[in-house]
Parts: structure tokens; C-alpha cells; sequence
């Protein structure tokens, strides 16, 4: 009996710092939807981030340079990290492979990031973003990075939001 009400009790912890995150829809595990998210080829470090008002999830990812910068060579876009970082056509590109591979992943719709950040900064025990065992510091992650997860979560018109047939749009 006991171990049956610890595991209700288990289900109901859905703050974000514990393990789950509690979108408007649905529980996810940030953990299994990182694990894919590291799938992705442009992907060093990522956090999956929701608040309870959003019915999606978003990603913040600590992309891996080389396979970003010759992505942004391909594309004709030049600039320092933190500009390729910051670039509305780069993230997109991440986030349509992202979301390959949650599809690939069989992750479902509210698991599939719908939005990427991509951080500049690696995420390390020294900044203070991982603790010593290199896991996540979610809390303070999501403090640091506050103005650009506000900005990407403002409704703008992204053609990812208006499309969701699989076209690719070829510039």
C-alpha cells in the first residue's frame, strides 16, 4: 500500500523544478523530450521549457558551433556567435530539425517544441546554469534567459505558426 500512495503522491508534484513541467494540456517529462532534442546534430545542451498558461512546449538549446556555423555559411548568413545565436532564419532551421526528430521520436504534439531559443553562452557549472553533475539548473536557467523566452513566446507572425503542412519554403 505504501508504495501505491507514494506513487499518487509522485504524480502530483508538476512544478516546474521538480521533473515534469504542466503545460494547459498535458504533463511532460522535460527529460524525455531533451533526450531527443539532443538528437538533433545542432544541438550541444537543451532544456525543454513550458509555463502552465502555455498549451505547447519551447526549447532552449545550447547549440553545437561547428554544424551551426556551417548551417549559417550555407544559408549566406555571417556574424559573430551571438549574432548567428539571435538569427530568425537559423532558429528556424534548428527548430525544423528539432522537430524532425520528435516526430521521428514519436514524441506528440505538445512534446514537440514549437519555438527554440538558442543560447549563446554554454550552460556549465561555473556559470552557475549546471550543477557539479551537469544536470540542468532549471530555475536559474529560465531567470537568465527570461527576456528571450518573452520575446519568442510574443505572438509574432513566424511562418512556422501559419503552415503547419510540411512544405518547405526555399528561400
Amino acid at each position: 500500500a505504501a508504495t501505491l500512495s507514494s506513487g499518487l503522491r509522485e504524480a502530483r508534484l508538476t512544478s516546474p523544478h521538480r521533473t515534469r513541467i504542466l503545460t494547459m494540456s498535458v504533463t511532460l517529462t522535460p527529460t524525455q523530450v531533451e533526450n531527443v532534442l539532443k538528437s538533433s546534430k545542432y544541438t550541444a545542451m537543451p532544456m525543454a521549457y513550458a509555463l502552465p498558461t502555455m498549451s505547447y512546449c519551447m526549447a532552449l538549446i545550447c547549440p553545437n558551433k561547428p554544424p551551426l556555423e556551417a548551417l549559417a555559411k550555407e544559408m549566406g548568413i555571417t556574424g559573430e556567435w551571438e549574432e548567428l545565436c539571435a538569427n530568425e532564419t537559423l532558429r528556424a532551421a534548428v527548430l525544423k530539425d528539432v522537430v524532425a526528430e520528435c516526430k521521428a521520436a514519436k514524441l506528440s504534439k505538445h512534446e514537440t517544441p514549437q519555438k527554440v531559443v538558442l543560447i549563446a553562452d554554454l550552460w556549465t557549472p561555473d556559470n552557475d546554469m549546471l550543477t557539479a553533475v551537469q544536470k540542468l539548473k532549471r530555475r536559474p536557467i529560465a531567470d537568465k534567459h527570461k527576456a528571450e523566452i518573452e520575446v519568442t513566446l510574443a505572438p509574432h507572425p513566424s511562418p512556422l505558426t501559419h503552415h503547419p503542412s510540411p512544405i518547405t519554403h526555399h528561400h
